[in-house]
């Protein structure tokens, strides 16, 4: 009866899971603020995703690094990034058309348009990011994980003022949401690498006045890159992390309207390949600290173009000339008590996009976001909220000289907030009196002193020692002394779940709060 109810429990779980995140996936993928995201969920949020190497939990080390599923237990992580976005554009002179000739009195930017007036609108936008994660040990001696993110994207919708020239909306939303299959394995105790292959399925939608006349365009498509990580525990305190993300390719094709008339559009969108590299410091068993930088080959937009069929005189670059640009960051989190931590960062990045490519459906700018956050156990769930926003973000202004096209004032406003929810799924068995057992906390697998037992290789050379050392006295009376030393140390015994794949080691504080609940196995 006591298997049927742990049976029926879990299974409840994994279906509530399951459920909530289907609902986060239905939600808009859209995400804004820059060209590629410093960070993924509310968990490395608020670090500012200065996480490189400092294992949070299964979905944030597909997107960070790879190699750390070696370092963390099996679980299921979810959630989402809640993004207030609202840019605005101000353009005093009026948008105009810069056709010559008899194309000049068409369709599109209005050259009677009121010049007394100027063009200012917000763009007021709310996207919805979410992301999973899961992680297993079934293959051991490598890790598992799959998971879901969003790998880069933007949005702006600024309203239309026919009375100055726009007759149309500026509206633009690029999606592109990645799988990542992951691999991870220990080549030595300290040492571990991962990979990722990430399908990628991308969509851009595009409304904007032209000189022809109002454009509708809609593209969608697959795509592919890869990811591969490492992480390095030089010393007790210390890890180090080295990820690259390999240059990748989203083929979009679809319909466009152009004034009305359709035609076919394509767009082969390249994904810029990045570097991400950082540390995390143990300062004290409750302080760490972690730094990053991150180096993004943003000037790849300049080969990205959306090409017609009909309408080849609107062929043009899909992000404008851009350049390769550095994330700087750090951040620190701090544990209150065993169940709850605090954590706070900042990062910084210029601007890639340059001035003479920038438009109302396409702006960047240079900022310095910091975010706070938490995170609060409860026996083997984790919760983590983040709160953030912009400290400061710098106002761009196009001269008409350099960007006759789209001159003026642009300005950029955010919010971030999020939640992001792990399931442990380590040890949870029930005592026979009915209090449940507690489980393996996320902490002491960051517990940097004691990773070498969290390695893949290394348990699984622990659990399966060579025959020989079975047979060989010497080596038998080690282990039985080493065996000893640690039932006396501890006086108690721990039991697996039958179903787990392996021997989950434990800190000594959890230790002792299992010597305490399971007065029935201490040892004679």
């Amino acid at each position: 009866m006591r298997k049927v109810q742990l049976l029926r429990g879990r299974l409840q779980s994994g279906i509530w899971t399951l459920v909530l995140s289907v609902a986060l996936c239905t939600g808009s993928l859209a995400q804004a603020s820059q060209l590629t995201a410093p960070g993924l969920a509310a968990s490395d949020g608020m670090v500012v995703g200065n996480a490189v190497a400092y294992p949070f939990n299964a979905a944030t080390a597909l997107f960070h690094n790879p190699a750390q599923l070696s370092l963390l237990p099996n679980s299921f992580s979810t959630g989402s990034f809640n993004i207030m976005f609202h840019p605005s554009y101000e353009n005093r002179q009026g948008l105009f058309n810069q056709l010559p000739g008899p194309d000049r009195d068409k369709g599109g930017f209005r050259p009677d348009a009121d010049r007394r007036g100027y063009y200012d609108s917000t763009s007021r936008e709310f996207p919805i990011a979410p992301n999973f994660g899961y992680r297993t040990d079934r293959f051991a001696p490598f890790a598992f994980g799959i998971g879901m993110y969003g790998s880069l994207g933007f949005a702006f919708n600024y309203e239309a003022r026919p009375e100055h020239g726009v007759p149309n909306n500026f509206f633009t939303e690029l999606v592109a949401v990645s799988l990542a299959p992951s691999l991870s394995y220990s080549l030595a105790s300290n040492l571990h690498l991962g990979v990722s292959i990430n399908p990628t399925y991308g969509r851009l939608k595009t409304k904007s006045p032209t000189p022809l006349g109002r454009l509708d365009l809609d593209v969608r498509g697959p795509g592919m890159f890869g990811t591969i990580g490492v992480m390095y525990q030089p010393t007790d305190r210390l890890n180090l992390g080295l990820t690259y993300k390999t240059p990748g390719k989203i083929w979009m094709f679809g319909n466009a309207r152009v004034d009305g008339r359709g035609d076919d559009a394509t767009v082969y969108f390249n994904i810029p390949q990045n570097v991400k590299f950082g540390f995390a410091y143990r300062i004290t068993d409750r302080l760490t600290f972690a730094g990053q930088a991150r180096w993004s080959h943003l000037s790849v937009f300049d080969e990205t173009r959306v090409r017609f069929d009909k309408y080849t005189a609107l062929n043009q670059p899909a992000v404008g000339r851009a350049k390769d640009r550095w994330r700087m960051g750090a951040g620190l989190t701090y544990q209150i008590t065993e169940n709850i931590m605090l954590g706070a960062g900042l990062s910084s990045e210029p601007w890639a996009i340059k001035d003479d490519a920038l438009k109302p459906t396409l702006a960047d700018h240079t900022d310095l976001m910091v975010a706070f956050g938490g995170q609060y156990t409860h026996g083997p769930w984790i919760f983590d909220v983040i709160g953030g926003m912009g400290l400061h973000v710098e106002t761009r202004r196009a001269d008409a000289r350099e960007n006759p096209s789209f001159p003026g004032r642009y300005d950029l406003g955010m919010n971030v907030f999020g939640f992001q929810m792990t399931r442990l799924l380590g040890p949870s068995e029930t005592e026979a009196a009915g209090d449940p057992a507690p489980a393996i906390s996320m902490a002491a697998y960051r517990d940097y002193a004691d990773s070498a037992r969290y390695s893949i290789a290394a348990s699984q050379s622990k659990r399966n020692p060579e025959p020989t050392s079975l047979t060989d006295p010497v080596q038998g009376d080690a282990l039985l002394d080493t065996l000893i030393a640690k039932l006396s140390r501890n006086r108690c015994t721990l039991l697996p779940r039958s179903e787990s794949e392996r021997m989950f080691a434990l800190s000594d504080k959890e230790r002792q709060q299992w010597c305490r609940r399971w007065d029935d196995l201490r040892p004679a």
